[in-house]
């Protein structure tokens, strides 16, 4: 890496870590304000189908978004955006369904189980599968978007000592600002996957969904074995490989993250050389990250990820 990629990296860090600095002071001063669009939880749900999907943006305007201050946290604890604003067309992986959108309460952060992630600020939840989510991403697949308070998220976990949720706002932040080819396992990932995140990422591709910023790739949490890596006709178990688009809307209010487990095909020989790894964690990986860097992103998984890419770009969040 040359000394002046070197220092835009720093650069750009250090620009991140003060937005999100700023953004934890503002929202621990408290106050009254409710952020645009939103209304109680209980208000409203939505149940959408959206028209003709958006088409992603390119990678300059991605970076521009990119660079959008964090919100100030501002919607509090108990508000949350308005879920009718919310549609997404889900017709590209699962004909005839459509995405409902709820609004969800805030499950509290408990200090001593503060690792496990499971504190999460009121968020739209949009699923579309026959039975909803029953836990939080990554560790619950069902296919499903969140779209969460960014400054709250950072202000319940202000005061347990772990700094993963501002590490992840940065992180994103200055990914949308570089767009690197390959940013390799270091992505954001919200909700969390433990203090460590994803043990590979791959296929990545920058994207610009109406207002919105963010980051597709394709992830598995954990060890071997892998889930969903196999020959064809293979086991039809569930799947530990997952899509995801982590992103931020163009204000830096609103979190979005999309996940929807993916199948991937690879041939016999590979196979069995990542069978014979199982032993070792990192080689394993390694090679796994390998073999999934190059498959072809539609041939080879499943759903495609030109499909789910439409389910991103379809995204919109409409104007109160």
């Amino acid at each position: 890496m040359s000394l002046q990629t070197s220092a835009t990296r720093a650069l750009a860090l250090l620009f991140s870590v003060m937005l999100v600095t700023a953004a934890v002071a503002c929202s621990s001063d408290g106050g009254d304000a409710v952020g645009i669009g939103e209304v109680a939880p209980e208000a409203a749900t939505q149940t959408t189908r959206s028209g003709d999907a958006a088409s992603a943006a390119d990678r300059d305007e991605a970076g521009a978004v990119g660079e959008a201050a964090v919100g100030d946290g501002e919607s509090g604890p108990d508000y949350v955006l308005d879920p009718t604003l919310v549609s997404l067309d889900v017709s590209t992986v699962a004909p005839g369904e459509v995405a409902t959108c709820v609004a969800k309460p805030a499950v509290e952060v408990v200090a001593d189980d503060a690792e496990s992630f499971e504190g999460i600020p009121a968020h739209v939840l949009c699923s579309w599968s026959a039975s909803p989510p029953a836990s939080l991403p990554p560790g619950d697949l069902t296919p499903q978007l969140l779209v969460i308070p960014v400054g709250q998220y950072m202000v319940d976990y202000s005061t347990t000592g772990l700094p993963t949720i501002e590490q992840q706002v940065a992180l994103h932040t200055m990914l949308a600002i570089e767009q690197p080819a390959d940013p390799g396992a270091a992505v954001p990932l919200l909700p969390p996957a433990g203090t460590t995140g994803p043990a590979l990422a791959v296929q990545p591709r920058f994207m610009s969904p109406t207002g919105v910023s963010g980051l597709r790739y394709v992830a598995h949490v954990g060890g071997p074995p892998m889930q969903g890596l196999a020959g064809a006709g293979s086991s039809d178990a569930p799947s530990s490989l997952f899509y995801t688009f982590q992103g931020m809307t163009a204000d830096g209010e609103q979190w979005i993250a999309l996940f929807h487990p993916v199948r991937a095909e690879a041939t016999a020989e590979q196979i069995a050389e990542l069978t014979s790894l199982e032993g070792d964690f990192t080689a394993y990986i390694n090679q796994a990250a390998t073999v999934l860097a190059r498959l072809d992103p539609d041939a080879a998984f499943s759903p495609s990820l030109a499909a789910l890419d439409e389910v991103v770009s379809s995204l919109q969040i409409a104007a109160p």
